[in-house]
């Protein structure tokens, strides 16, 4: 109150002043009662005029992937050597390549049986902006979930006539292999930093659930439907890879089927926040055995991220920060688009306006102009190393090299279905990992000889602004 009135008193007396301006003979002066807060410059004492805002520290999280020894185990990164006696994780190191600036001291916990999960994670972005909204048609986002809201309320409130979707906030990534050592340094801001580039599916959307059609799950689709993501519904399925196109096209401008970019995006944000290959281990195992697919198997969680059963039911499906179905329905497998194999070599796009192509387009390696080519792929077996991509390293998912040798602790815990050379293959994700031969993982991908309809092949909605 003591300063308003100080206030008060400068503004009578400027007025004062100003309106006895004629009859005062030599200069103006006004005295402020109190020294001016972070300006003025002059003669107060308390402002460097040459003093210029110091730039703030972008929050920069990292792991480190040591790709030569037999585990799915990543080490977390920390600024120096004073943290690493308080954090009671073992595979720690000090950030050899100095870009970390966020000690991660606890560990996460995924939600499992209603058990509240919790994370570090939950206040640092860009992991603390994927959150869930409800989209119109159009792309209109016209709801976003608040922090601690319950899902299932959110869900049912949106469930009839929009998209549950969830949004990707910008990434900035840095991705540094140190073949010498058989070590690669991950790291994520939502700032800019030192070497760091935007991820190709910042700011765009990825569906909550497989797509499905309230008329429609296993028959009769046509190229004038439309699929949706929305709970409670039967999983949709066979169709093609073009038919999904369609039907994900016929929702408007903006909407495209997963790509390459929207997976690597929620394999770089696990990678980090879990510090593990192994998803099953650490969230669950995912839907594996045959039951009829259904959305919405985790609306009844407490927390974003985890099982509504136990980490272990194969019967159950996982949610990883509201992503349903990431380890399939039933062990279904979501197509992915801007991924092919011609012959021998694997390409891929990152261009949603190139994606949206016709299998008997992929025939033709005419089609691929302006596609980036990967190389030929490993033969089939469990994934024991990933590419490093130096032009495009926000792809961090795809095989490199396998191994026959199936174990839960080696490298990705997760297997590849490598095509056949000479002939024109499109990709999935999720089917057959390391727990049966029906299961699902983040980084197994298979391979489909034909654009062919199965009871085992789905969609997921993405939209870009």
């Amino acid at each position: 109150m003591k300063s308003k009135c100080n206030l008060v008193l400068v503004i009578i007396f400027v007025l004062t002043s100003l309106i006895s301006l004629e009859s005062c003979k030599g200069p103006l002066y006004v005295f402020f009662p109190y020294p001016i807060p972070n300006g003025g410059g002059g003669d107060n004492p308390s402002v460097d005029p040459g003093t210029e805002p110091k730039p703030e520290i972008p929050d920069v999280v990292g792991v480190a992937w040591n790709y030569g020894e037999p585990s799915t185990v990543l080490y977390r990164l920390y600024p120096n050597n004073e943290i690493l006696a308080s954090i009671s994780r073992n595979e720690v190191m000090v950030d050899p390549n100095s870009l970390v600036t966020v000690s991660i001291t606890e560990e996460p916990v995924s939600s499992y049986s209603g058990n509240p999960g919790s994370s570090p994670f939950d206040v640092i972005m860009p992991w603390s902006g994927m959150k869930l909204v409800a989209m119109a048609e159009g792309g209109t986002v016209i709801d976003t979930i608040e922090e601690g809201e319950s899902i299932s309320a959110f869900v049912s409130e949106h469930s009839d006539s929009t998209d549950l979707m969830v949004y990707l906030p910008d990434m900035y990534y840095r991705v540094i292999n140190d073949a010498e050592n058989e070590i690669r340094y991950y790291y994520v801001s939502d700032a800019e930093f030192e070497g760091a580039e935007l991820h190709p599916a910042s700011g765009h959307y990825i569906a909550r659930y497989d797509s499905m059609n309230p008329e429609k799950t296993k028959s009769g689709w046509v190229d004038t439907d439309i699929v949706y993501s929305r709970p409670a519904q039967e999983v949709a399925r066979w169709f093609s890879l073009d038919l999904a196109n369609s039907m994900i096209s016929n929702k408007g401008n903006g909407y495209y089927g997963l790509m390459l970019s929207e997976l690597s995006y929620v394999q770089m944000m696990y990678i980090i926040e879990y510090a593990d290959m192994n998803i099953q281990e650490r969230i669950g195992v995912g839907q594996n055995i045959y039951i009829k697919p259904e959305s919405g198997i985790t609306d009844d969680m407490p927390y974003h991220t985890g099982v509504s059963t136990t980490r272990t039911d194969t019967k159950n499906d996982i949610s990883y920060r509201y992503i349903e179905g990431l380890l399939g329905y039933d062990s279904t497998a979501d197509y992915i688009n801007g991924f092919v194999y011609i012959g021998d070599e694997a390409y891929f796009t990152d261009d949603i306006g190139m994606a949206d192509i016709t299998y008997s387009d992929v025939t033709t390696a005419a089609v691929l102009s302006g596609w980036k080519s990967i190389g030929a792929l490993p033969d089939n077996g469990y994934i024991k190393k990933l590419q490093y991509n130096a032009e495009e390293p926000w792809l961090i998912g795809i095989p490199e090299q396998t191994d026959t040798e199936k174990m839960e602790t080696s490298y990705t815990s997760d297997a590849f279905i490598s095509p056949e050379s000479n002939a024109a293959y499109l990709f999935c994700l999720s089917k057959n990992s390391l727990y049966s031969p029906y299961g699902a993982g983040l980084w197994h991908l298979n391979s489909l000889s034909a654009n062919i309809s199965s009871q085992r092949n789905t969609c997921r909605i993405c939209y870009a602004p």
